[in-house]
């Protein structure tokens, strides 16, 4: 196989499938802390758990960015995806959160939670 081995990519094909809706889910979130949307880069955020049963639970560590590789936080994601291939949100959780580079702070609305 060329590349990354099998889990890694089994793992980046979730993440990219779900892009949208993470990335929906932390502009949501951060909005009320920031005045820019912040990124969500794949090979920044992780698969914390899958499981089953009458639908597929998928956990997700995400570490939201403001610019490039600037991290504000980790917060993990739970979605729900259905036989039919529907997404839910089912849980947000705000885990953590990280200082903010002094040549960013013009971006903030208000301080985010302390850890």
């Amino acid at each position: 196989m060329n590349g990354l081995p099998q889990n890694n990519l089994t793992d980046e094909l979730i993440l990219s499938l779900l892009n949208s809706y993470i990335t929906s889910a932390i502009n949501q979130y951060y909005n009320q802390y920031f005045n820019t949307e912040l990124e969500v880069y794949n090979y920044e955020n992780e698969i914390l758990d899958i499981t089953s049963s009458n639908y597929l639970t998928v956990r997700i560590g995400v570490f939201p960015q403001i610019g490039a590789h600037n991290p504000v936080g980790y917060d993990r994601l739970t979605y729900t995806v259905d036989a039919n291939g529907i997404v839910i949100l089912q849980k947000y959780e705000h885990l953590a959160s990280y200082e903010i580079p002094p040549h960013l702070k013009d971006s903030i609305i208000k301080p985010l939670p302390e850890n």
